[in-house]
């Protein structure tokens, strides 16, 4: 009798430990499927639903335009891309070198030195570099998923290109959206940044 009460006993143990475990797991479950998410996840899904911003005032778009992407190379309604030749690259370059990494003697000697070369490029540039200074005032810049493909993304390399064109246009006063700038100013302004 002694040993039927015990196995009885046992038996209810051993269902009550397995209900509990049971319940233990079922409450993980159900608290891993109620987790709150991230503020990550929270902000990428809020993006992934934005409403489109007009393509007249969305920066990225415009970007796009400017500096074209290897999708628009393929097609035949190609963008117009900045292709900068040797020796304008060479200029661009040893503007940065000049005026960005050393001090503002140098960058107003490479000025003055590369006058007419400047100028040759900013002539030769003119629309593009308005473009980009129409791009610095667009109000949005909204990424559209399709945009994160390798087809859709942008060459920010040309980018960059056109932001130092635009800056010596600036220095140079030749830019039509910006007034006549005083090359000391901007070369201290630069050398802050170095």
């Amino acid at each position: 009798m002694m040993m039927t009460v015990l196995k009885t006993i046992g038996v209810l143990v051993g269902i009550i430990s397995s209900l509990l475990v049971f319940a233990v797991v079922c409450l993980v479950a159900i608290n891993a499927s109620d987790r709150t998410k991230s503020p990550n996840t929270l902000l990428v899904e809020s993006w992934l639903k934005q409403q489109p911003v007009v393509s007249d005032a969305n920066g990225f778009e415009y970007a796009k335009i400017i500096v074209s992407t290897p999708e628009d190379n393929a097609s035949l309604e190609q963008k117009s891309l900045l292709a900068l030749s040797a020796n304008e690259l060479e200029l661009t370059r040893g503007f940065k070198t000049a005026c960005y990494q050393t001090d503002i003697t140098t960058c107003n000697q490479f000025i003055n030195a590369n006058d007419n070369d400047i100028k040759d490029v900013i002539s030769a540039y003119h629309a593009q570099i308005e473009q980009y200074n129409t791009l610095l005032s667009m109000p949005f810049w909204q990424e559209s998923d399709q945009s994160l493909t390798l087809q859709k993304q942008i060459h920010w390399s040309k980018l960059f290109q056109l932001r130092d064109l635009s800056i010596l246009a600036a220095i140079k006063g030749v830019n039509a959206t910006a007034n006549k700038i005083d090359i000391d100013s901007v070369t201290a302004f630069l050398y802050q940044f170095h």
